[in-house]
């Protein structure tokens, strides 16, 4: 494995050899001492060894400042380290608080809910619904001191799935007897004498624990008629009902007011070309149209064509069909300008007489059956 030194690090083994040396120079100066000495006990001068004092203290000052450099890196790492913890605290901080928030307004909103639920679940499962408040019905059993009663569900057939229903008697105002059907809206919780309190206001009687300690209890924050709250129910349906023919009226208003709105348009008179009726009919045939146009030609004698000159051809066309009996003093020979009023229909020979009391004759059905033509309610010479 290889060891990774940092700077610190080989400054401070720096400065140890460097004492070491320092060390191993006096330790041989000693010996040196020690070997002069004779067998007699006298003490032979030798030649002193000569000891620099300048280089030692040299040594030692560079070995001091390798510790302070070492000591100052020391020093900005752990200056750096603890910014950075405290950073990476307050990140963490935030997003705890941010957590818990979140979880204390979804905890507050499902505690603010009231869950309508049958008696068999809470029996079987009571933690599930030790969260919020909930509503159930019952048929009450018997009166068990003078703040609870037994309810069961009456649709289970059995009295043994039963709960105890622990109330304020003295903030309510029904006078339960057995077999009243009850709504009771409340909180769920495990009878626990120690604990019970923490819980409510009202303390049960010794024989209440005695019965039912350790076993799923309601505890009431509100008591009504159960029969009350059916009809309410039905008062609420009614309601609803009521409001719904309400839409409906005004639905069918408003369908009268489209109604009407079509039927005037309908009525309106649009001033078209021949061209657009010729290319899309179908867009013509809710209303009357007025067009203008020169006569082409007769074709029998409750019909004629009618072109628009400012094309310059004869071939875009349209048959125009009318009732003579009823437009009279017309002058319908070629080239005449007219301005016809009426509806756009296909002439088609087994429908046309819905459309029109004029039948055209048969030469007009071979030449233009099956293309749009004006089924004319006014002529005007121009």
């Amino acid at each position: 494995m290889t060891v990774r030194r940092t700077p610190s690090d080989k400054t401070t083994i720096r400065f140890v050899n460097r004492f070491l040396m320092v060390l191993a120079i006096a330790t041989m100066f000693v010996i040196v001492l020690v070997a002069c000495g004779d067998t007699t006990g006298t003490v032979q001068e030798e030649p002193e060894v000569a000891v620099d004092d300048t280089t030692v203290g040299e040594e030692l000052g560079e070995a001091g400042e390798d510790l302070s450099e070492a000591g100052q890196d020391l020093e900005q790492g752990a200056e750096a380290a603890g910014a950075n913890i405290e950073q990476g605290a307050e990140v963490v901080g935030e997003e705890l608080a941010e957590g818990a928030a979140v979880v204390e307004t979804e905890l507050d909103q499902l505690g603010t809910e009231i869950q309508e639920v049958e008696l068999a679940p809470v029996l079987d499962n009571p933690i599930d619904y030790e969260v919020g408040e909930i509503s159930i019905a019952g048929e009450v059993i018997e009166q068990v001191g003078p703040n609870s009663f037994i309810i069961f569900d009456e649709s289970l057939l059995d009295t043994d799935r039963s709960i105890l229903v622990i109330y304020d008697s003295a903030t309510t105002t029904l006078d339960l007897q057995p077999g009243d059907n009850v709504q009771v809206n409340g909180i769920v919780r495990t009878l626990d004498q120690n604990e019970f309190t923490n819980y409510s206001d009202v303390d049960p009687e010794q024989e209440v624990y005695d019965l039912f300690g350790g076993q799923p209890v309601i505890i009431a924050t509100s008591l009504q008629d159960a029969g009350l709250v059916e009809e309410e129910q039905d008062d609420i349906g009614e309601e609803i009902q009521e409001g719904a023919a309400y839409v409906a009226r005004e639905a069918g208003q408003g369908a009268a007011v489209i109604g009407q709105e079509l039927a005037e348009l309908g009525n309106e008179i649009q001033e078209i070309e021949i061209a657009p009726v010729l290319d899309n009919p179908f867009d013509f045939e809710v209303g009357e149209v007025s067009i203008y146009g020169e006569v082409g030609e007769m074709v029998g004698p409750n019909s004629f064509t009618l072109i628009d000159e400012s094309l310059d051809t004869t071939d875009r066309e349209i048959l125009v069909v009318y009732d003579s009996a009823t437009l009279t003093d017309l002058t319908l020979e070629p080239g005449n300008n007219l301005l016809v009023n009426g509806i756009v229909r296909t002439l088609d020979e087994e429908e046309f007489s819905t459309y029109s009391t004029v039948e055209p004759n048969a030469e007009a059905y071979d030449l233009f059956g099956g293309t749009p033509v004006i089924i004319a309610t006014a002529i005007d010479d121009q």
